[in-house]
């Protein structure tokens, strides 16, 4: 149909019938047409004079550019597959590292020897506290306590006991063990001046100004053990130098940690002699 039938057709047309469109606009989708020549709107391809739908009961032509369709609803469930996966990838490396981190290993190696020194094996308990000193070499407590073991202190067996074991041995010349507890003394004593800040491995033992104060003091007792076997063996000018570097010992304790309470009585008995 031509635009000069189209006008025809529009003249022969009873005009009553054709509804008011405000200011040219479908009166179904509101675009803009010309009442005149357009007897279909260009964009709902509805008459003016049809039966108005129900509102949402058309979705307009533009709508699928606005809202594109997923060409494939499985694209997305494998996506999430994907992440899930690599979420649990992620997982795994993070829960290997830390196992598998050197400080978090040796505070275990640490509390291996701690429950073999209270069991009385010494021996292996050592073993277990060096171990923990390779693994992490900032610990301190490891150290303190691998020392105690050496002197077979700290277990539930009276300490008394072990002093008088450490006192005859070395009446007789023995003096092994408290070479070595006084050199694992002094281990300590250097890890904590070498990494102040780092944890000691024992959060009841404190920081690294008690373990240190500690260790001093523990000298301070091998001194007496050495003081005590010298005196019996009549040995008096031995007896004086041991005594004099057990007070040392103590006093830097002291210094250390005003609070050391072992480092006090130790001074006190050595002042009483």
């Amino acid at each position: 149909m031509t635009v000069d039938d189209e006008r025809q057709h529009l003249a022969d047309t009873d005009t009553d019938k054709i509804p008011m469109l405000a200011e040219g606009r479908c009166p179904h989708c509101g675009f803009a047409m010309n009442t005149q020549l357009d007897r279909f709107c260009p964009r709902c391809k509805q008459a003016p004079d049809a039966p108005a739908k129900k509102a949402g009961a058309q979705v307009p032509a533009a709508f699928d550019t606005l809202m594109p369709r997923v060409a494939n609803p499985r694209a997305g469930l494998r996506l999430v597959g994907i992440a899930i996966v690599a979420l649990l990838a992620c997982m795994v490396v993070a829960a290997s590292a830390i196992l598998n981190n050197p400080h978090r290993r040796a505070v275990a190696a640490y509390q291996a020897g701690a429950q073999r020194h209270l069991a009385g094996d010494f021996t292996g308990a050592v073993d277990d506290y060096r171990r923990a000193l390779q693994l992490d070499d900032t610990l301190s407590a490891p150290a303190l306590m691998a020392g105690m073991a050496c002197a077979k202190l700290g277990a539930p067996r009276s300490d008394r006991d072990e002093l008088q074991t450490l006192l005859e041995r070395a009446r007789w010349g023995d003096t092994e063990a408290l070479q070595n507890a006084d050199a694992w003394f002094e281990q300590a004593i250097e890890r904590c001046d070498r990494h102040p800040e780092a944890p000691t491995g024992d959060a009841d033992l404190g920081d690294t100004t008690r373990v240190k104060s500690l260790a001093q003091s523990l000298q301070g007792v091998t001194a007496m053990v050495r003081v005590a076997s010298a005196t019996d063996a009549a040995k008096p000018d031995q007896a004086e130098s041991w005594l004099e570097v057990a007070r040392q010992h103590c006093e830097k304790a002291q210094q250390t940690d005003p609070s050391n309470e072992q480092a006090r009585r130790l001074l006190e008995a050595i002042s009483s002699r």
